[in-house]
């Protein structure tokens, strides 16, 4: 994700810290809730009476996310369905193993008990064929 703090998103703040990379904004007509933790950057964006298009989408992760980072849209099978917004579309990054270590020591220096135990990376997203994007 972008570097704290985000000055393309935090204009556009409505709730969480100041400053922080993680929050509530309004983007158009989107709102678009920004978290990290478990290992993952988590973006969940939904429009009010539609989800939101490839164009928004492709606009909140320029917002979000740094020019080099790849995200991605997952869909998984029913069992894992959370459905809590009818019009709510996610993007997900999988976080670095400084970057967990990064955000452990944020929730510990601020008092919060870490829940996810010694949490290792994902690693990075594997990209298709170059012929095939």
């Amino acid at each position: 994700m972008r570097a704290e703090p985000n000055v393309r998103l935090e204009q556009r703040r409505v709730d969480g810290p100041p400053g922080s990379r993680c929050g509530r904004f309004v983007v158009g007509a989107l709102t678009v809730i920004v978290a990290d933790g478990g290992g993952w950057d988590h973006v969940s964006v939904s429009g009010p009476q539609r989800i939101p298009t490839w164009d928004e989408m492709d606009r909140v992760k320029q917002l979000v996310f740094r020019d080099d980072e790849i995200v991605m849209q997952l869909h998984v099978n029913d069992a894992r369905k959370v459905d809590r917004c009818r019009y709510c579309l996610h993007l997900w990054r999988p976080q670095t193993a400084d970057e967990i270590a990064a955000v452990r020591a944020s929730w510990q220096a601020a008092g919060e008990t870490w829940p996810w135990a010694d949490l290792a990376s994902a690693g990075p997203i594997p990209l298709p064929p170059a012929d095939m994007v």
